[in-house]
Formats: C-alpha cells, sequence, structure tokens
C-alpha cells in the first residue's frame, strides 16, 4: 500500500537521523511492526536484518507499522506517505498506535510499547485520517464524540470522487474511531479530500472538534497474501488474509486427490480478510487451493494460485451442559450453558431442540457468546396462560462437536411487558431518529400514534414543554421488531425528557409495560451541510416519478435529493459526453426537480452517452454536488427529411425519408399530396415500401387517376409532404418530420 520508493527513503532517513532526549514518556525507538507480524526493532536491528524487516514491513501495510524516534515522537508509515516527510509526520505517540503486545526481533522477548506511554487526555479533535483499504476510510478522534454525530454521513463530505459514495459509518466508543465505509473501490492513484463537519463530544453537546478536512492520494498494488488459518469449531477452518478480499476467487479443497464438495466456501461478513470453510471432517486432512482471489483494488493474491494445508483437530471432549433456563414472558426462553454452541441447522438458526410441554418452540434462537445464553422464540409453544410448565432441550453440541445430554426442568411462566433496555440518537438515510430498543419485540399498532409528552432544556437552559404540536406523533412514531424509531429531525436543539405512556407499549402477546417509558436525549444544533445527489434521471418518454408525468420530445429531467440553488438552472453545468447540449433549464413543481431541453439536433446517433453533471451545481444550503457522471441510453434528435421520390407505376410513386420512419404516422394517408400538372390528385394509400404496418424509410403512394401516356411523357409530377404533417421517425418519442416539402418526381 502506498508507494513504496517513498517509505524506503523515509526509512533511510529515519535509521540516521540526529538522536533527541524524549520530552515525555515514550516506547523504545525504532520500529514496531504489527499486523499478522507483531515484531519490534531497534534502529540497529532494523538495519542489520533489513531484507528480512523490509519483507515484514510490507506484509503487515504501512497502516500497522509504527516508527519510533529517538526523541520519542512517533508516526505510522501511512501517516509519513501521507505527509511526504518524516519531520512532517511525527507526533506524540498515543495508545492506539499500537498493538498490546510485540516480540523483539533480536531477543524473543516481549516487548508492551503501551506500558511505557504517559496518559494522555486526549484533544477533542480529528486526529487522523487514512485509508485502510479502497472502500473503508478511517477517522480517529482525539477523544470520546457523540456516537450519533460521529455515524451522521451529513457530517462527512468527500469531494473528488466520482461515482463513490457513503454507504456506513461505524463509530466504535474504545478506540474512538469512526470506519467510513464506501459503495464502491477508490480507483488507484485517486487524489481526494474528506471534510468532516464539528461533532460534539460525549459528554458536552456544546463542545465541538473543528471543521477538519484532510486531502489523501490513495493507491494500493501490495497484492494481498494468506497470513494463517484458525479453527474456530469443529468442522471450521477460517483462513486469514493479509487485508479484505473483494472476492475469494475460485476455491478448491482436495482429500488426496479428489476434490471435496458440499463445503461451505465464503468470505465473512463481517470480516472480508476471512475465509471460513465448514462442513470438514475433523481430524482430517485437506488442500485448499484459492486462485483469483482480489483485494478490494483488484490486486491479486501471491502467490497465485495459493495452496493451504488445513486440518481441524479435536481434542477435547467434555459436552456442554445447562446450567439455568428462565422463561422471560410467556414466549421467550432464556437458557444458560457451560460453554459456546455450534448452531444444528440454519435458515432460520437453530442451536437446540426445544419443547414447552412437548410442543417443539419453532420460533427464532440467537446464542449471545459473551454469556453463553440462548434466546428462544417459543412461537406456537408459547403459553397462553401463566404456569409452571416442563421445559426440555436436547440436541445441543459445543464447537467441538460434542452432543450435551437432554435437560429437562420445570419452569415458571409469568407475563410480563416489555422493558426498555438503551435510547440511541442515530441518523438514518439522512434523517434523524431516536431509537429506543426494548426487550422484547413490540406492537406497532399500539404505540404508533400515542401521545408522547415530556419537556426540553434548550443550549439557553429555557425550559419548555413537548406536546403534539412539537412532535406529530401520527407521523413520528415507526416499529420494527424490539426497536422503536421517534423521527426527531427538525427538532430544536436541547436535552429532551419524554414519556410514552405504558398501556401503549405492548408486546406480541398484549402485556404492557409495567410503568411509562420515559427516556431522555440530547439534540444538537447544527445546520444542513449535507450534500445533495442525483436521485434519478429521465429521458424523453421516461415517467416523470415527481410530478406523474411523461417526458417530452427533448425533455431530460433531473432529480436531486435536496433543494437545490440557482447553479442547478445553468444549462452549462450539464453535458453529455463533454458537449454543450442543453438551451434551457427550469425548476419544475420544486427545486428538487430540473427539467432541461436538448438543443435541436444534438444527438445525431442512438446509443449509450455520458451525462455529465458538474460539481459547480449546489444546493439551496450552497454544499456541491459530487461531479456527477453515468451512462444513460440516449436517442438521437434529428428532424426525419423528405429526400426523394420515384415513380413506380402510373399511380404509385415511391418516397424515401432521411431515416427509417413510424409507420402508423404515415399510413394514415393525411401527410402528402400528389400534383399533375398543378392538379391535385386523390390520395388513397400510403404503405411501407416493404411490409405494410412496418416501420420503414421508403413508403408508396397510391394515388387515383392513373397517369395518361402524355402526362407521363410531358407532364410535371410533385410529391408535397404537408406543413402540419404529424409523422416521425421511430424514437421513443417520435422526432418530427420536416414538412412542407415538395420533390420533382422521378420518372
Amino acid at each position: 500500500m502506498k508507494n513504496k520508493k517513498l517509505v524506503l527513503s523515509v526509512l533511510s532517513t529515519a535509521v540516521v537521523s540526529s538522536m533527541a532526549a524524549s520530552a515525555y514518556a515514550a516506547p523504545d525507538s525504532g520500529f514496531y511492526i504489527g499486523g499478522a507480524v507483531d515484531k519490534y526493532y531497534t534502529i540497529s536491528e532494523f538495519i542489520d536484518q533489513k531484507e528480512t524487516a523490509k519483507n515484514e514491513v510490507l506484509q503487515a501495510s504501512f497502516a500497522n507499522v509504527v516508527y519510533v524516534h529517538e526523541d520519542g515522537r512517533a508516526a505510522k508509515l501511512e501517516e509519513i506517505v501521507d505527509e511526504g516527510s518524516l519531520s512532517g509526520a511525527l507526533r506524540q505517540p498515543t495508545a492506539d498506535d499500537f498493538e498490546d503486545k510485540y516480540t523483539n526481533a533480536a531477543t524473543g522477548e516481549e516487548v508492551d510499547p503501551k506500558s511505557q506511554l504517559d496518559p494522555v487526555e486526549g484533544d477533542l479533535k480529528v486526529e487522523s485520517v487514512s485509508a485502510i483499504n479502497a472502500k473503508k476510510l478511517e477517522v480517529k478522534f482525539g477523544a470520546a464524540v457523540d456516537v450519533a454525530e460521529a455515524e451522521d454521513d451529513t457530517n462527512y463530505l468527500l469531494t473528488g470522487l466520482t461515482g463513490i459514495a457513503i454507504d456506513d459509518i461505524q463509530y466504535d466508543e474504545e478506540t474512538k474511531t469512526a470506519t467510513i465505509i464506501l459503495d464502491n473501490p477508490i480507483p488507484n492513484g485517486t487524489t481526494f479530500a474528506l471534510t468532516i463537519q464539528p461533532i460534539p463530544s460525549k459528554d458536552d453537546a456544546s463542545n465541538k472538534t473543528e471543521l477538519f478536512t484532510k486531502t489523501l492520494t490513495f493507491s494500493d498494488t501490495t497484492k494481498p497474501t494468506y497470513v494463517s488459518t484458525s479453527y474456530p469449531e469443529a468442522g471450521v477452518a477460517e483462513l486469514k488474509f493479509s487485508e479484505e478480499l473483494s472476492t475469494e476467487g475460485t476455491v478448491k479443497v482436495y482429500d488426496g486427490a479428489s476434490e471435496v464438495t458440499g463445503l461451505s466456501i465464503s468470505l465473512k461478513s463481517d470480516d472480508a480478510s476471512v475465509l471460513s470453510i465448514s462442513g470438514l471432517e475433523v481430524n482430517k486432512d485437506y488442500k485448499v487451493v484459492i486462485v483469483g482471489a482480489k483485494d478490494q483494488s483488484g490486486n491479486l493474491i501471491s502467490p497465485n494460485p495459493k495452496e493451504v494445508m488445513i486440518k481441524s483437530t479435536v481434542t477435547e471432549t467434555v459436552p456442554p451442559t445447562i446450567s439455568a433456563i428462565k422463561a422471560k414472558d410467556h414466549s421467550t426462553l432464556e437458557i444458560t450453558f457451560s460453554e459456546k454452541l455450534k448452531k444444528i441447522a440454519t435458515s432460520p438458526d437453530k442451536y437446540a431442540t426445544v419443547t414447552v410441554d412437548g410442543t417443539e418452540a419453532d420460533g427464532t434462537q440467537t446464542f449471545d457468546e459473551e454469556t453463553n445464553t440462548l434466546t428462544v422464540d417459543l412461537g406456537t409453544a408459547a403459553p397462553s396462560a401463566d404456569g409452571v410448565l416442563s421445559v426440555s432441550v436436547k440436541d445441543f453440541k459445543d464447537l467441538s462437536n460434542n452432543a450435551g445430554a437432554e435437560f429437562t426442568k420445570a419452569v415458571s411462566f409469568v407475563a410480563t411487558g416489555p422493558v426498555l433496555k438503551s435510547t440511541e440518537v442515530k441518523s438514518i438515510s439522512g434523517t434523524k431518529y431516536v431509537v429506543l430498543t426494548f426487550d422484547e419485540n413490540i406492537d406497532g399498532t399500539t404505540v404508533e400514534g400515542t401521545d408522547i409528552t415530556g419537556t426540553y432544556v434548550t443550549p439557553e437552559n429555557v425550559l419548555k414543554n413537548v406536546d403534539s404540536a412539537t412532535i406529530d406523533e401520527t407521523t413520528a412514531i415507526s416499529v420494527t421488531d424490539n426497536q422503536l424509531f421517534l423521527d426527531v429531525s427538525g427538532l430544536e436543539a436541547g436535552t429532551y425528557t419524554l414519556t410514552i405512556p405504558a398501556a401503549d407499549v405492548v408486546d406480541g402477546d398484549g402485556n404492557a409495560a409495567a410503568e411509562d417509558v420515559t427516556f431522555t436525549f440530547t439534540l444538537t444544533a447544527s445546520g444542513d451541510t449535507s450534500k445533495p445527489e442525483v436521485v434519478n434521471v429521465y429521458l424523453p418518454g421516461d415517467t416523470v416519478t415527481p410530478i406523474s408525468a411523461t417526458a417530452g420530445r427533448n425533455e431530460v429531467y433531473v432529480e436531486f435529493s435536496k433543494e437545490m440553488g440557482a447553479s442547478a438552472l445553468d444549462e452549462a453545468n450539464y453535458k453529455i459526453e463533454g458537449r454543450t447540449v442543453f438551451e434551457d433549464a427550469v425548476f419544475v413543481g420544486d427545486k428538487k426537480l430540473v427539467k432541461l431541453i436538448l438543443k435541436e439536433g444534438a444527438i445525431t446517433i442512438s446509443g449509450d452517452q455520458e451525462l455529465q453533471i458538474s460539481s459547480a451545481v449546489k444546493a439551496e444550503n450552497n454544499v456541491a454536488l459530487d461531479a456527477y457522471a453515468e451512462d444513460f441510453n440516449f436517442e438521437e434528435n434529428v428532424k426525419p427529411t423528405f429526400v426523394s421520390a420515384t415513380l413506380v407505376d402510373g399511380d404509385e410513386i415511391k418516397v424515401k425519408f432521411s431515416e427509417v420512419m413510424n409507420a402508423a404516422s404515415l399510413e394514415d394517408d393525411d401527410d402528402f399530396e400528389v400534383i399533375v400538372n398543378g392538379i391535385k390528385r386523390t390520395v388513397s394509400k400510403v404503405e411501407a415500401a416493404g411490409t405494410a404496418g412496418t416501420d420503414d424509410d421508403e413508403f408508396v403512394i397510391t394515388f387515383s387517376s392513373a397517369l395518361t401516356a402524355d402526362e407521363l411523357a410531358n407532364g410535371v409530377i410533385q410529391v408535397k409532404l404537408v406543413a402540419d404533417s404529424d409523422a416521425t421517425d421511430i424514437a421513443t418519442v417520435g422526432n418530427p418530420v420536416v414538412g412542407n416539402v415538395t420533390k420533382d418526381v422521378q420518372k
């Protein structure tokens, strides 16, 4: 990753730099190589083992290598490359820079750099921005920030990336790091900028980071490599790679010389650097061959193909046991085990067979690996009333495939209502919500539209009431499973304390909450800094959804995600394949929809062409659109012309057009006049020259009173395409013919 020559130059500078005393406690100087390497080199040892160390640096990736200077300052190699110099990148090291343990390359002793650091209270700022790979950016904050604001995509603006947008943002409170996940990979050699709006502190909404902008140049030509194999459970192998993969390519598993089929092979959904292979026989050797695996930048695995020997060895033979069974309510059981369980079925996931008084539970099962607790939705096995019933649990296995003994216990079932577990402010698709999570699913029909009351205190310390004028409960509340979403977009900044009546918070069995549900949250003041996006483009003949109308000839509609400014009406900001082809632009309906008018004849050939919209187009909040470029099938808009007329029989004339015409528009017999020696003859029929009713560029006109020999020899015969002809070509919205044209008939 990054420019290797620059890094090698930086390393040379580092190892010969002058010594200086450290101004604060810092790890020993040298190179801390993390990732899958986890080694520490003193500067002298790095020089002595230069080739080995250099290869380990490249294997670990520059984001996982920290250089600590003699003066105690430090920088990751990735930061040095981004900065372009060693001196500009050095800073005070933090615990986040290092992994927990390294091995001294010279002595083999364990090294703990974090223990050598001074405890540092982080500043409320954006400390760094870096690219983890082609689809992930990492933003590190100096202190804990508000989770909802850190995960709000409107607080992040990407410029310089075409066709790439933010797909998701995940903030880790422990590491104070936001990971930005993009919908498409960044091409190598791309320079772009990320602007981060002020983000409030977790503890004080009035204290915010400063506006931050970082320009990055992304390049990744490092090939991914196989690192190691682990076995999370019996019959499952997980192959770890040096970075996330975009595709595993072709994976074959062999038992000796025979290919093994029926295995489940895929990249893990939560960690694309891990290839999971399940369905293996335990204590058996297999060979895995991987061909064509690629990272997010399209770099092929090295070597390619890669062969790995795997074996799921099982020696643990102690079966799992059950320590507790508890009924949360009539419909849910919680069963605690002595260890982790493996799934005995999928789609849906199943960990054990559970029966209540002989009826098998057929609802969903989820397993918490931290507490070894299985939560079972009883489904049709749920009792209809309070009581003590027999619960049996069997068919469960631990990760080593050891089967547990069937367990039966008398369990007391008592109906209880939902209990609020957490409150979170979260931005979802640009809309801000308060998300209430309960311990069980709640009934949306009883709570949607309920009366929410309460108070809030503004940043100026003014107490105000909340009522239906503040929150429109009929539209602001929605429910999905065990979560209630309250739309709070547009509400005034402040700290809110709201209450929902207990009777309206009901589970699927009709059990209401034991008491009113009261929750508190804080909203911060923030202007609209979100960037506009192109939602849709409508071509001639398309149904323009926002106005329920059909786009006419030469009309192209562009629908934006937000109200746009005057720059959206500058037709020069819209081009097709770099050409200025539009002559007018107007808002239609509202300022989100722009109608563009194509210049006559601007599109000469039908086919896929790129519509380009300049980043000079801005929304009403003055935030610019990311430069837009997408391919569309534009149809030509050149008006057809009447080319020639030829006599083919005594009463028939064949006319030719510049292009294929719509047969129905000409065969209505009202587009032509046949004139012989200045006198009109009646046109009785017009048909396509090939097959009647078929679109063609030639048509035959039949007229009354066939020509006499004298008229044929000496007469002046003409065909006129009338001025008000409604004939068109075959475009979706037909281009009208150029009318009021008279041609002499060739004899």
